[in-house]
């Protein structure tokens, strides 16, 4: 038996893609590349160069700026300040240093702006003003660098030709009084003279009154107005223990028992039972409450006995 087997033809060139996609690859290809090439361009120029002191003048900084550290007085320490900003720039503490700057020149600008309101207000008193700026002085100094030099100079200017000037206040001031020294000081201006009268009635002193009586309080003791007795623990009532348990009651204005608290208590055993016993017994009692003038009041240390008693 035999097979036929069709012939297939096969393209001529199966490998060779057409001119067009080829074109594309190769466009693709350069754009790429120049995209690349430009943004490793705008990389490098955005980098700024790292450039790093000799570490002999890096200990320099270092030092110069431990000993700024150490200067207490303000002004000093902001020219140091100034001249470390200055001097090395390439220091690794650098914007430790400008940071310091800031805030020192915010504090003086703050003082500044305090004086200033002194200088120009009108109810400060030369001494007032005086004593506000050499304050202002002995923080910051004379100079600051030339940046206040002109104002400073015109405060004290102002100071020094204020500083004779009486401060002279209308209550120092005295007054001439417009009336002669010939008229009598009881006599109005222009008027007649003016005696003193006599009243031809005195009214009798005072009687001093009689302190008033005290009132009387009358007091009716708390009284018990339902008992209840105490239930006999049973151990001790099987080997027929006796005891006696006195307690002390604090009773409300309602009549009913509060605070108990134990007194005494005669048992030869089982002295908890009975206590337990003794004190529920007390909790469960209603009293008339104590009245003040027929007021009911609260009544504190009442005492209640208890006799438990096998024989009953």
């Amino acid at each position: 038996m035999y097979q036929t087997i069709d012939d297939i033809k096969e393209p001529e060139d199966a490998n060779l893609a057409p001119p067009h996609k080829a074109r594309f690859f190769l466009t693709l290809i350069v754009i790429t590349g120049f995209s690349v090439i430009l943004a490793v361009a705008v990389w490098t120029s955005r980098q700024t160069p790292n450039i790093t002191a000799h570490p002999a003048e890096q200990n320099e900084a270092t030092t110069a700026f431990r000993n700024i550290q150490e200067e207490n007085r303000p002004a000093i320490r902001r020219a140091l300040l100034l001249d470390y900003v200055d001097s090395y720039k390439q220091s690794s503490v650098i914007n430790s240093a400008k940071a310091q700057l800031r805030v020192m020149d915010d504090y003086e600008a703050a003082d500044w702006a305090k004086l200033s309101d002194v200088m120009f207000a009108e109810n400060q008193t030369p001494l007032d003003k005086k004593f506000e700026f050499e304050h202002y002085i002995s923080i910051w100094g004379e100079s600051l660098l030339g940046s206040r030099d002109k104002d400073i100079t015109a405060f004290r200017a102002a100071l020094d030709n204020g500083e004779d000037t009486p401060i002279i206040t209308r209550a120092f001031i005295p007054e001439k009084s417009p009336i002669p020294d010939t008229i009598d000081a009881s006599q109005m201006a222009g008027g007649r003279v003016l005696r003193p009268i006599t009243p031809s009635y005195i009214p009798p002193a005072p009687r001093e009154l009689s302190p008033p009586a005290p009132l009387r309080q009358s007091i009716t003791p708390a009284r018990i107005r339902r008992n209840r007795a105490p239930d006999y623990p049973r151990r001790a009532y099987r080997r027929s223990i006796p005891a006696v348990v006195e307690l002390s009651l604090n009773i409300d204005e309602r009549g009913r028992v509060g605070l108990i608290e134990l007194i005494s208590i005669e048992a030869p055993r089982y002295s908890r039972d009975f206590e337990r016993a003794a004190r529920r017994a007390a909790k469960h009692t209603r009293f008339h409450p104590q009245l003040l003038n027929g007021t009911p009041i609260p009544a504190r240390d009442i005492r209640k006995t208890y006799v438990f008693d096998p024989s009953r």
